[in-house]
């Protein structure tokens, strides 16, 4: 899996905020699904505060072959270009990712400690499923994020990715960050199918599923497949 991020080339178009933003790679979860043929999966965070980018890598068995499977999600309005896998060329137009207000809730702690405490209890409040191949799966939250940040490097500005997921298979994110106003979140796919989140039991994101979308590669979500040998 190293080998395969080390191979995927960033370049900023355009004003970047910070190009050397683009050039950190860390890995922050490994996953599998045997119920989805996936024996290994990584996914990596592009960038060191939020997130610009996540790129999830599943080894899938199949009969005949092993695939590597590739998702890009762009979570940056900067402008940028990804050439990654067998010479794939992603230019996404908009982020994926669309920050909301948490309304009702009480406002982020002065103490860090409970800021983060609050980041869990909020988190737990959300509940996402997904409709794929026509049955509904309820995803679970995994209780601990899978990514923490200062949101813009401010202090007192904490950020969190939480994962829900299908067995360990991360299939929706949701970021949620303190700010001055208060708290914020926003979700993203990492998924081909047809997602939805509810907070308190009330709808807050819904998506389609993939089959309903052409695909491009200047899609916010996009991915493809390629096989690869035993080493």
């Amino acid at each position: 899996m190293q080998k395969l991020v080390d191979a995927i080339r960033v370049r900023p178009l355009g004003r970047p905020i910070e190009a050397s933003e683009f050039e950190t790679k860390t890995a922050i979860l490994r996953f599998g699904d045997a119920t989805r043929e996936t024996s290994d999966g990584v996914i990596w965070k592009i960038g060191t505060d939020r997130p610009l980018v996540i790129v999830a890598m599943e080894i899938v068995d199949k009969a005949s072959q092993r695939d590597v499977n590739y998702e890009f999600l762009c979570l940056t309005e900067q402008k940028f270009e990804m050439v990654a896998g067998a010479g794939w060329t992603w230019k996404p137009s908009v982020s994926a990712l669309a920050m909301k207000p948490l309304q009702g809730v009480p406002g982020p702690s002065p103490s860090q400690q409970t800021r983060l405490r609050q980041l869990k209890q909020l988190a737990r409040r959300f509940e996402a499923s997904e409709v794929y191949l026509g049955q509904h799966y309820r995803l679970r939250l995994m209780p601990q994020p899978i990514d923490q940040y200062t949101v813009d490097g401010r202090s007192g500005l904490d950020g969190a990715v939480f994962a829900f997921v299908h067995g360990t298979n991360p299939e929706v994110l949701l970021l949620l960050e303190a700010t001055d106003n208060g708290w914020q979140f926003g979700f993203a796919r990492l998924c081909g199918a047809a997602p939805q989140a509810t907070f308190d039991g009330r709808v807050v994101w819904t998506k389609p599923s993939m089959d309903q979308v052409v695909n491009s590669w200047t899609l916010p979500y996009t991915g493809n497949a390629q096989a690869i040998d035993d080493q």
